[in-house]
């Protein structure tokens, strides 16, 4: 029997312990599993603070397949992962996503509704009167084509699953241990243990990792001002969205509260309003300038789960006070990126 050392107790460490442990077919392996958690209370897991979505509407057939498989086991959840008289609910609601295409993009979206339709995906396409037949709120302008789940797409309660997993992990004999992990013993480039809090190893013939997310700066993409390399680290980050001292671009970070494509719209309609701007006062250069001796710089994100503490010295630093700060109160924003002026002071426009 292989033991198997996991590190981090999440959603997904717990997932991968409860498919490792469940009853073996015939012939299959069996797993001694034992998963560190440094947090049993999941405070600041990704389960517990961000919204859990499941859809059917992708381009490619592994993800379609993949999510297929994903609902049915959510569908039945409450007796796979039940503990006795204990039957979990994630509240598994399935109302479904809709999908707008223009002219421009209606052909893309008839090739993925052949292919989703192909794999039995519940999807169906809509004509721009259909849309509005079925939603009269939503307006039609510039839509040639919608695709709209009709079941197996939804939301969920990701802290309930999470529980519900490791609950069944431990039924099924996964060892849980709160501690840190400190690192890795290795024999060669092989992991054979997993240090922890106070000196000790976990001994390991296979280890996972299912910490969280490796966060990317920018998606890794280097940055030069006139030849001249960009430190992100040493940058100030505008409104959350632009860097001090470097011309003309503008990124996204979306909300750790809500769904991220509300602060995505709100940035892009920002970066509109910017351009015609820039267009009727014949500036072809805006660029964020962090020159306030009493501006202090914070860490750009007030988040404290581990994925994003670990990479956030990768990242541009935010500020002590507006506009270099990121804001994460989409009413706020509302506010400030849809209706405040747009020169501040901070933000210098030019025609160099």
């Amino acid at each position: 029997m292989r033991r198997v050392v996991i590190v981090g107790g999440g959603a997904i460490g717990s997932a991968i312990a409860y498919f490792l442990t469940r009853d073996p077919g015939n012939g299959e392996e069996r797993f001694e599993v034992t998963v560190v958690e440094r947090d049993f209370s999941y405070r600041q897991a990704s389960s517990a603070l961000s919204a859990s979505s499941i859809r059917q509407q992708f381009s490619t057939a592994i993800n379609i397949r993949m999510s297929l498989y994903g609902i049915d086991f959510l569908r039945n959840l409450g007796e796979t992962l039940r503990v006795g008289d204990e039957v979990p609910d994630i509240g598994l609601v399935e109302p479904g996503y809709l999908y707008l295409a223009s002219q421009a993009g209606a052909g893309v979206l008839r090739e993925n509704h052949a292919l989703q339709k192909a794999h039995a995906v519940d999807v169906a396409l809509l004509t721009p009167d259909e849309l509005k037949a079925r939603f009269p709120w939503i307006s039609t302008e510039g839509v040639e084509l919608a695709s709209l789940g009709l079941s197996g797409e939804g939301w969920y309660d990701g802290y309930s699953l999470l529980q519900a997993f490791r609950r069944k992990a431990v039924s099924q004999g996964v060892r849980y241990v709160q501690t840190h992990a400190t690192g890795l013993r290795l024999d060669g480039r092989r992991a054979t243990g997993v240090q922890i809090d106070g000196g000790e190893t976990l001994d390991a013939d296979v280890v996972v990792t299912a910490t969280g997310l490796n966060l990317l700066a920018l998606g890794g993409i280097e940055l030069s001002v006139d030849g001249v390399a960009v430190s992100l680290p040493e940058r100030l980050a505008y409104k959350g969205m632009m860097l001090s001292r470097v011309p003309n671009l503008v990124f996204t970070i979306g909300y750790t509260n809500a769904s991220w494509t509300l602060k995505a719209d709100l940035v892009a309609e920002y970066v509109c309003r910017l351009l015609e701007h820039m267009e009727r006062g014949g500036y072809r250069q805006c660029m964020p300038v962090d020159d306030d001796p009493t501006l202090e710089s914070r860490p750009l994100l007030d988040f404290a789960a581990g994925y994003v503490q670990r990479s956030l010295h990768l990242f541009p630093r935010g500020g002590s006070r507006a506009p270099w700060r990121l804001g994460m109160s989409y009413p706020q924003d509302v506010v400030t990126l849809r209706h405040r002026a747009l020169e501040d002071g901070a933000l210098r426009f030019s025609a160099p």
